[in-house]
């Protein structure tokens, strides 16, 4: 964890995080989703085997009088083996969304997601999520994202509209339950573009990287009124050419109220899959397109904005 200094983070370790319990191992992928605000720390390890076999958990850390301390874990209220829990996270205030893209209650890795709401210092599961229709291999939960009362939930392989094409389910809270209100599939989406593995609202938009469509990868922005999601625009690097090896442009998203920026993990402008970042403006302007000042190959992102 490090710590802001005056207008800039600085290379100075404030706290070493470690997973919780006497038996955690490498293969957990613990840190592999985070999740951070104010004093709130989530870190994801989908195969902690704790509570069954890559059952996975989410490991909560809390800050108090600068010292960062475990709060606990947390798990499913069923866990089941081979679930993946806390593969990806959204925080959202006092909620917290979290992935089990392998879930096979209704379809083999189908997927579902578990909402978290915090009560005092406690954070307790309210629902799970499923798609309204089950599929096989859709990995419902692998991208999400939050907005208050709605909720978005990536399907990355989703082959409604051909295999892996994906899609994004998005939630509502109407009187105390959480809702399915849309699917997003816009007929644009091709075999493996892989729509919703990133998601990201920006006020009334919603940003979903879809890493395989077109040469290099694309963001899909949807915009909403009332109740209706519409396809708005389908971004895509402009100075990325197209190459044997895709740059897999939203591999990587982060979005705030007038800004989202874009990894691009693969993207070779300045060294053999250096990777760069595409920061846009609301209205899809190219702000800037950063990259690692060392031009070392096999860099790669991780982003949030705030």
């Amino acid at each position: 964890v490090a710590e802001l200094k005056g207008n800039r983070y600085v290379n100075e370790l404030v706290a070493r995080l470690d997973p919780l319990g006497p038996q955690a191992r490498p293969e957990d992928l613990f840190g592999i989703a985070l999740e951070l605000a104010g004093d709130w720390l989530f870190a994801g390890a989908p195969h902690d085997p704790e509570a069954a076999p890559d059952a996975g958990s989410v490991h909560v850390y809390r800050r108090a009088g600068g010292v960062w301390a475990p709060h606990g874990k947390l798990t499913p209220a069923t866990p089941q083996p081979g679930n993946l829990f806390g593969g990806s996270l959204a925080l959202g205030g006092d909620r917290l969304v979290v992935g089990a893209a392998w879930n096979a209650t209704h379809a083999s890795y189908g997927g579902a997601a578990h909402v978290f709401e915090r009560t005092g210092s406690e954070w307790i599961e309210r629902a799970q999520l499923f798609p309204p229709e089950a599929r096989a291999n859709a990995v419902f939960g692998a991208g999400l994202a939050i907005d208050g009362t709605t909720i978005a939930c990536g399907a990355a392989g989703d082959d409604e509209r051909a295999p892996w094409a994906g899609a994004v389910h998005v939630f509502e809270l109407v009187h105390g339950d959480w809702v399915a209100s849309a699917k997003l599939a816009p007929d644009i989406l091709a075999s493996f573009d892989v729509l919703g593995r990133e998601l990201a609202f920006a006020g009334d938009r919603l940003l979903a990287t879809a890493i395989g469509h077109g040469a290099n990868g694309a963001v899909l922005q949807f915009a909403r009124t009332g109740a209706t999601w519409t396809l708005e625009a389908v971004v895509e690097p402009e100075d990325a050419p197209a190459e044997p090896a895709p740059d897999f442009f939203g591999l990587a998203l982060a979005a705030s109220a007038d800004l989202y920026a874009v990894g691009a993990s693969w993207n070779d402008q300045r060294a053999n899959d250096a990777g760069a970042v595409y920061v846009r403006s609301a209205t899809n302007r190219l702000c800037a397109t950063l990259s690692s000042p060392r031009e070392t190959s096999w860099d790669r992102q991780r982003l949030e904005l705030d």
